[in-house]
């Protein structure tokens, strides 16, 4: 029954209510969608190279982008490499501060 009763809706609305879409391959969003077979050999031609422009592009900003994360992880990981580096730095002196400071220790001892 779900069929007939839509039937019978719309012969019941008045024709003038109707409000036509315009065709969705009309629409200037969709533009590059046109019928091909009504285009002429230098339009198809223009639409493949805008299309292949368009690709390559977009492969292009793909590529920077992954360029772009690349180099920030690779700066990232300077970073850390560098704390570390400034970590065992200050671990390495402060563990050589100790050492002469136990000798030092050593020495007054050894004087009293």
């Amino acid at each position: 029954g779900v069929w007939k009763l839509s039937e019978s809706t719309q012969a019941s609305s008045p024709k003038s209510a109707y409000i036509p879409h315009p065709h969705p391959l009309s629409t200037p969003a969709n533009a590059n969608a046109m019928d091909a077979t009504q285009m002429t050999e230098a339009e198809l031609e223009q639409l493949l190279a805008q299309r292949k422009e368009k690709h390559l592009r977009e492969e292009e900003e793909a590529w920077k982008r992954a360029e772009e994360r690349k180099h920030l992880e690779e700066e990232e990981k300077k970073r850390e490499i560098e704390a570390t580096r400034k970590r065992f730095g200050e671990q390495k002196k402060k563990a050589e501060e100790n050492v002469e400071w136990k000798r030092a220790q050593k020495a007054v001892q050894i004087v009293k």
